[in-house]
């Protein structure tokens, strides 16, 4: 796979995330956890391409590149249909195990690519299981730590990103409320949301969404300080991407 130009990304890069239904605890152990690792490694197919992933107690986040959909449905239908028999027989239940397949967001540029990796390891962190991201046995971490590719395709990641294994991990050190890359901090989507809501008095999303000038000026943030594409802007704010560009164009334009 050739190295990413500095561009927005196609959208074969995708942020999956599953979830116990009603968010029940089905990792909760450490047997679980480590039950479903097997799964994952097992049921990995070739088409699709890991580059991080960490399992939580009721939820397990995955950052994939895939070029087919049908290609990730069948290797997420294969790790959830085994696991599902597995917790059924060891709690004695039968029935849904899964919230959903799997949940889904699009990747559309190199900022929330990077983002998107640390903060997948840094959930347990964030969580407050951890202190230190190397402590916690159930994520992809440890082995860009050691550069072991068990179930992450490291070498690709790597050759992708124009960067070495211990980069991609110095990358890590950086407090999780920010991400960076070629020595620049970069806010995520969250962050940003939440300092624009503070500094406009703002409860709930819908205000922005209902007030044209403050959308403009979030969306206009938001890229800035982010790189988020107006498109994945739209996604987020649940508009429709060309109501969003005349949004923006209008206010460019206005006397």
């Amino acid at each position: 796979m050739p190295r990413i130009a500095r561009q927005d990304l196609q959208t074969t890069f995708y942020h999956i995330m599953v979830q116990g239904i009603d968010r029940e605890s089905i990792f909760e152990s450490k047997e679980n956890k480590t039950e479903y690792i097997k799964r994952i490694e097992n049921q990995k197919i070739k088409e699709v391409k890991i580059y991080s992933y960490c399992v939580m107690s009721n939820h397990a986040h995955f950052l994939v590149y895939v070029e087919k959909i049908t290609d990730l449905s069948l290797m997420m239908k294969r790790i959830n249909t085994s696991y599902a028999a597995y917790y059924n027989r060891k709690t004695n239940r039968a029935g849904y195990v899964f919230r959903n397949r799997y949940r889904s967001q699009g990747i559309f540029d190199e900022r929330y690519l990077i983002s998107c990796m640390v903060y997948i390891h840094n959930n347990p962190v964030k969580a407050g299981f951890i202190k230190n991201i190397k402590d916690y046995d159930y994520s992809s971490y440890n082995e860009y730590l050691k550069s072991e590719s068990k179930i992450t395709d490291i070498k690709s990641f790597c050759t992708l990103m124009g960067l070495a294994t211990k980069d991609l991990v110095e990358l890590h050190n950086k407090d999780y409320g920010e991400q960076w890359i070629n020595g620049k901090s970069i806010q995520t989507y969250d962050d940003v949301c939440v300092e624009f809501m503070k500094e406009h008095k703002i409860s709930e999303i819908k205000e922005i969404i209902a007030n044209k000038e403050l959308m403009k000026v979030f969306a206009e943030k938001i890229n800035k300080e982010t790189g988020i594409s107006m498109r994945m802007i739209a996604q987020k704010l649940c508009v429709n991407r060309e109501t969003l560009r005349k949004v923006v164009m209008s206010n460019y334009t206005s006397p």
